[in-house]
């Protein structure tokens, strides 16, 4: 901290907060989880993040707990999403905790995102797809690739989540990718949100 090393010092890190969770119902017993997350960081993020999902009934207790941890994308906001989690309850609400380690620099600049996603449509029916292009940027090759969604309805709630991998992305390369469900959904999204959860400390390169 302070010197030419890649720890970040606590003055100069921003903490990562929950801007609101949320339990999504997707069968008579299971269920998906998703919480939204702010990382106002431009320069430096945890190695890893740490969250515990914690489900509260109707008298306010929590009787289920999920823990995980994600890649903290910088500059961004972005969901962490659970999905099929059987419950032996009617859930009544969602809370949503962050354990972030140490932050250091990274590689990535917002200014100039290895990651983008264009082209994004949503086809209804039977089994409802959510359609995207995810370009690379840069002459990078990405293993693994997380990509995330999230479709809102016309009042900003969330009502259907989804998660993909992408398992190899070469340099400059352009990949569609589809998102699938089950079931078909009440009604069509009014805004659809694709998140690619890229590392930022992955080398990047022009």
């Amino acid at each position: 901290c302070g010197g030419t090393c890649s720890l970040r010092c606590t003055q100069e890190v921003f903490p990562l907060s929950v801007l609101w969770s949320r339990v999504i119902k997707t069968s008579s017993s299971t269920y998906d989880f998703v919480a939204m997350v702010s990382n106002k960081n431009i320069d430096n993020a945890p190695k890893e993040l740490g969250y515990v999902f914690m489900v509260h009934n109707s008298e306010g207790g929590v009787f289920a707990t999920i823990k995980g941890t994600t890649t903290a994308p910088i500059d961004s906001t972005f969901p962490i999403i659970r999905q099929n989690i059987s419950l032996s309850e009617e859930p009544k609400s969602l809370d949503t905790q962050l354990v972030s380690g140490l932050h250091y620099k990274v590689s990535e600049k917002p200014l100039s995102p290895t990651i983008r996603t264009t082209d994004i449509s949503f086809e209804s029916g039977v089994i409802p797809r959510v359609y995207v292009k995810v370009i690379n940027n840069k002459l990078v090759t990405i293993s693994n690739l997380v990509v995330r969604t999230v479709l809102y309805d016309a009042s900003d709630t969330a009502y259907g989540v989804g998660e993909t991998v992408i398992p190899f992305l070469g340099k400059e390369e352009v990949k569609n990718i589809t998102f699938t469900w089950d079931t078909a959904f009440r009604e069509k999204p009014t805004k659809i949100r694709v998140y690619p959860i890229f590392d930022p400390f992955l080398p990047s390169q022009k």
